[in-house]
């Protein structure tokens, strides 16, 4: 489970390396765990439609490929995350995803 009790208020890539550990609950980086968190992830809500569209949609405008690993890769960026975030913290208390949030992410891609 990622750490949803962050405030995502990074302005420089040290305090946006610094709040991407605290997401994952680590001290230092550590591959092993950031994997099997992005897949117990995306394993939890495999069955969210919007969200899966939402990783399809970013993948395929980045990489041209619908890719639901690559999406939540480019979702967890720092171009990403804080617009990510509250959409992350509305699934794990079981809430529906916010049009506006969903909207503001793919806003950055125009």
């Amino acid at each position: 489970m990622y750490n949803i009790h962050l405030t995502m208020d990074y302005d420089d890539d040290d305090k946006y390396r610094a709040k991407l550990l605290n997401l994952y609950e680590l001290e230092v980086y550590n591959e092993k765990v950031i994997l099997k968190k992005n897949e117990d992830f995306l394993d939890k809500f495999s069955k969210n439609e919007e969200l899966q569209n939402l990783l399809e949609y970013i993948s395929e405008k980045h990489i041209l490929k619908k890719d639901k690993y690559l999406g939540l890769i480019i979702l967890l960026a720092y171009d990403y995350l804080k617009l990510f975030y509250p959409i992350v913290i509305q699934l794990y208390n079981n809430k529906d995803l916010d049009k506006n949030d969903i909207n503001q992410v793919k806003n950055l891609l125009h």
